[in-house]
């Protein structure tokens, strides 16, 4: 097992990566799951209210109160590894509802 402050070793120069990522501490159990790593060259895309709208690993889209609507995977990301998340706000804009896609 690799240390938690070792880098792992990915070839993502095309795009984003979806891989296994298992982790053990001194005296405590493996704990393992999946991650997405950012493309090597990361580009961030903002709108002219400067919300984030591109990052890589995420495209956002946000309303026109610049309320964040809808997080999605970008196509670089295997498809498992893939997500859409959808926010929905009240009328005093607090956030009321988060649906995750797989």
């Amino acid at each position: 097992m690799r240390s938690p402050r070792e880098q792992p070793k990915l070839s993502r120069s095309a795009g984003p990566v979806w891989t296994n990522v298992a982790v053990t501490a001194s005296g405590q159990s493996a704990v393992s799951g999946h991650a997405a790593v950012a493309p090597a060259l990361q580009a961030f895309s903002y709108d002219l209210d400067g919300n984030l709208t591109q990052d890589g690993l995420w495209s956002y889209t946000w309303d026109g109160e610049n309320r964040l609507v809808a997080v999605e995977s970008v196509w670089g990301v295997a498809e498992e590894g893939r997500r859409r998340l959808e926010f929905r706000y009240d009328a005093q804009g607090r956030r009321v509802e988060k649906v995750v896609y797989a």
